[in-house]
């Protein structure tokens, strides 16, 4: 299965910063995110945005007890029609979670900005 999320989505962000999380509300939120993902194990996380993908990959998916695909799709704030990106971005969701194999042991990272290999979560 596919976890989607955000950077943070358990706590409010501070008014005075309306573009970035600041550290503590990470912290608190990457505490969260390690619970609930240790619990569902989903074999593909998708992060809706840069800060999502960067925030996933260095303050939770270290601290897991299992490897899954981390994977950024396009925000949804994205300025203009997402609607392209998201079917390739949903397209390469649908894949990892046909090809890949439960007893990998290193997480795989993908953001829409880098080329694909072709064993990415390629079905042979």
């Amino acid at each position: 299965h596919c976890y989607i999320t955000n950077t943070v989505k358990c706590g409010v962000r501070d008014p005075k910063n309306r573009k970035m999380h600041d550290d503590a509300e990470l912290v608190r939120c990457s505490e969260f995110l390690k619970q609930e993902l240790g619990i569902l194990q989903p074999i593909v996380i998708a992060c809706m945005g840069n800060n999502a993908f960067t925030a996933m990959q260095d303050n939770v998916v270290p601290y897991l007890s299992f490897s899954p695909v981390v994977l950024e799709i396009t925000h949804y704030s994205y300025r203009g029609d997402p609607s392209e990106r998201w079917n390739k971005e949903f397209g390469k969701i649908k894949q990892c979670l046909k090809s890949r194999n439960y007893s990998e042991t290193k997480p795989l990272f993908w953001n829409y900005r880098d080329t694909i290999h072709n064993s990415f979560c390629h079905n042979d």
